[in-house]
């Protein structure tokens, strides 16, 4: 898991958290990539052919997700009602 700009740090055993690494580098060497559908991370899971679960959240990150919807490489989540 990348820390990112939340800082996250989660301690268990089967997750290794990290502060910062090349996408380029980690998304080859992972099963799949969940992310939040801004444009460097989508380009960056799409280019190393992996698995992508993109959930956007906010300003353009639905039209990446949209994009890679039309393109076959990426399907809209479902979102459940509180």
């Amino acid at each position: 898991m990348q820390a990112g700009w939340a800082g996250i740090n989660v301690d268990d055993e089967n997750t290794l958290t990290v502060t910062e690494v090349p996408h380029r580098w980690l998304f080859p060497h992972v099963a799949a990539v969940v992310h939040h559908c801004g444009a460097g991370t989508t380009a960056a899971g799409l280019r190393a052919g992996v698995p992508t679960v993109a959930v956007p959240g906010l300003g353009d990150q639905p039209f990446w997700l949209g994009g890679c919807a039309i393109s076959g490489s990426a399907r809209i989540p479902c979102r459940s009602a509180p």
